[in-house]
């Protein structure tokens, strides 16, 4: 009986264990691109937009300003959750491209 005690709290320390180290490794967030000027912006672009297209495809358009903003506000009404600064910065970061 003394064994089988044993075996259970090795049992409960190694699940917590694991568990502990799965919980700790998907917490830490991943560290921004920063490639050079703008890199942030590059960044959180990319994670907008791929939340449902392919950054392919975001990065083959080729819209001014005007176009970008009428591209964002139609994203915008499909879904995409952002502010007005944050659309500003959309816009103006892909019109730079």
């Amino acid at each position: 009986m003394a064994r089988s005690w044993g075996l259970r709290v090795f049992s409960v320390i190694a699940l917590l264990g694991l568990v502990l180290s799965v919980g700790c490794a998907s917490a830490q967030a991943p560290a921004p691109a920063t490639s050079g000027a703008g890199g942030d912006d590059a960044q959180f672009v990319e994670t907008k937009c791929t939340l449902c297209h392919d950054y392919e495809r975001v990065s083959a358009a080729a819209y001014d300003e005007a176009g970008w903003t009428e591209v964002v506000t139609r994203m915008q009404e499909n879904g995409l959750v952002v502010t007005d600064e944050e659309k500003a910065r959309i816009i103006a970061y892909l019109a730079a491209q």
